[in-house]
């Protein structure tokens, strides 16, 4: 007998969760020294309490993933500027000027309803697991009231899947949901015929706040049918069901709708090969965050046994046990050393100690990137405080975010462009989004990266540009005809693009002609007025002069006259 839907899903997710269990012991390792509230392990871990951060004895871990997270949210997706700019695949037909404004509109709205939402604390909350963990995943819906919200989850509630091109396309998760939440959700969209009879005896019986596991899936419909009435109209499935043997109506399902295109956003930190999962410095750094904690109760060990060691005191002295901790006494017999003494002869030497502690703290900032994101500041401790030249500050942020550059590159494709992309067409569905001008129809939208990041990035090929002119310009001081070498307009354009100006302060190629050959004409009119009125006032001067002896002067000659 062919399985049913439900059967079908509750084994594929069973599978995927299998995969995806064995990352669990490596990911709990590094939540607990670096991310102890992120994470959860089992379906009914809501609202948890519990102490999360034993484990820490040094926060190096906690400082750094703050560091990342801010600096990459400040960045690459801040709040307080514009990070993005929208253009079309046709370059030269973006920079008309009908076309310009549209893209300008387009944009700006957009970053309105980014403010308007959760689109921030959710991209926030992305930023903080991908340190740690390596992947993160996120959920993209429509909202009445502010057009896109944003559901983060975090590691352990979800499994993903990958198409054939690697890239996530499904997403199944396993969490528990109150009776309220239940009849809320499902029960008035479709009554309570897919409810099992516990779940309305608890309603029944006023218990509102019992938690039941709920399963869910978003992922490419099988059975996608356009212009059907049911949620077969949608390519991407979104599906609710029970867990196999709650359900004993059919086991029929909770809800089966679905997308007009994918809310995933599940970027990764890296990937290798075909890995669904990503890992990211929080496993590169993970020896490090063990050993540190091990040498910061160590360091405290000898800090206390420098201030406090244990003494050996003559037995009669005697009122209870011994100790060798710090402070501790140990008893000896009477004669053998009339005093009290330290038990050990050496000292610990505590600055080695914490410099090499100081120096696996390092190490975890470097895994975390922390130095790149703090590179100018950090220029300036080096500097005692002074203010670094332009140029140091090029040379430096430059250097470091050549590391930094293939994270960025792919945080750009796996988690702002499906963003943009989804909230586009949100609002196309909304009416938000003006008619574009009639030649735009067939062009696809694209991103133009103008964040804090991305032109730091892009500074390490106009250093190039800016390098070359400059020998360029000194060596025309002795031949000058090498100028002529350089394509002087494209160099520029290419310079001011990658700086990130904005497509509507570059004008057209054809504008810049037309303008060009207007100018050239105007400078054409305006040597033929001044060469006409010089040749004027050279003719009345010459017949203003008159020829002496009766002879005629010398216009009347070359008339003929």
């Amino acid at each position: 007998m062919a399985d049913t839907v439900q059967q079908e899903l509750d084994r594929r997710y069973l599978a995927l969760q299998t995969d995806r269990d064995r990352y669990k012991p490596l990911w709990r390792s590094t939540t607990k020294l670096c991310a102890p509230r992120h994470g959860r392990w089992l379906t009914t871990e809501r609202n948890d309490g519990e102490y999360k951060h034993k484990d820490i004895l040094h926060e190096a871990g906690l400082f750094a993933r703050r560091i990342l997270s801010a600096g990459l949210m400040s960045g690459m997706t801040s709040p307080s500027r514009p990070w993005m700019e929208l253009t079309i695949d046709d370059i030269n037909r973006a920079q008309y000027q009908p076309h310009k404004l549209w893209l300008r509109t387009v944009r700006d709205r957009m970053l309105t309803i980014f403010r308007a939402s959760n689109i921030y604390t959710g991209l926030f909350s992305i930023y903080n697991e991908l340190g740690p963990i390596g992947t993160a995943a996120a959920v993209l819906d429509e909202s009445y009231d502010t057009v896109i919200h944003m559901h983060p989850n975090t590691v352990g509630q979800y499994v993903l899947a990958t198409d054939e091109h690697g890239r996530v396309n499904a997403l199944f998760r396993e969490y528990e949901m109150t009776v309220e939440q239940i009849y809320g959700k499902f029960v008035t969209k479709h009554g309570t015929d897919v409810l099992p009879q516990n779940i309305i005896n608890a309603y029944d019986n006023g218990n509102y706040d019992d938690a039941f596991p709920v399963r869910h899936a978003i992922r490419p419909r099988r059975d996608f049918e356009p212009g059907a009435l049911n949620g077969r109209r949608f390519p991407v499935q979104s599906v609710y069901w029970l867990p196999q043997g709650t359900n004993h109506k059919g086991e029929r399902l909770l809800d089966d709708t679905g997308y007009e295109e994918t809310p995933l956003v599940a970027p990764r930190w890296d990937v290798v090969g075909n890995d669904v999962y990503g890992y990211g410095p929080g496993e590169d750094s993970l020896g490090s965050l063990r050993a540190l904690q091990y040498m910061e109760k160590d360091f405290h060990v000898a800090i206390a046994m420098a201030a406090r060691p244990p003494t050996a005191v003559p037995i009669g002295m005697k009122k209870g046990g011994g100790s060798l901790m710090p402070g501790g006494r140990v008893y000896v017999p009477d004669g053998y050393k009339e005093q009290i003494y330290p038990i050990y002869n050496t000292r610990p030497d505590i600055g080695s100690f914490n410099g090499e502690r100081q120096n696996v703290a390092e190490r975890i900032y470097q895994a975390f990137y922390a130095d790149v994101i703090t590179a100018i500041s950090s220029l300036r401790r080096q500097g005692g405080g002074a203010d670094p030249t332009a140029t140091e500050i090029q040379e430096i942020v430059g250097e470091k975010l050549v590391m930094l550059g293939p994270v960025i590159e792919r945080m750009q494709v796996e988690l702002i462009e499906p963003i943009i992309d989804r909230t586009f067409s949100i609002m196309v569905r909304k009416g938000l989004v003006p008619p574009p001008p009639p030649d735009m129809q067939g062009h696809k939208l694209k991103v133009n990266h103008i964040s804090t990041l991305a032109q730091a990035q892009r500074s390490v090929a106009t250093g190039a540009i800016q390098r070359s002119t400059q020998f360029m310009m000194a060596y025309a001081n002795v031949i000058p005809e090498v100028v002529d070498n350089v394509n002087h307009d494209e160099v520029l354009r290419e310079y001011m693009q990658m700086q990130g100006l904005p497509p509507s302060g570059i004008n057209p190629r054809d504008a810049v002609a037309a303008e060009r050959q207007r100018r050239e004409e105007q400078q054409r009119q305006q040597a033929s007025i001044e060469s006409a009125s010089q040749m004027a006032a050279a003719v009345k001067d010459v017949g203003a002069i008159e020829t002496r002896g009766g002879h005629s002067n010398v216009v009347a000659d070359l008339a003929g006259l």
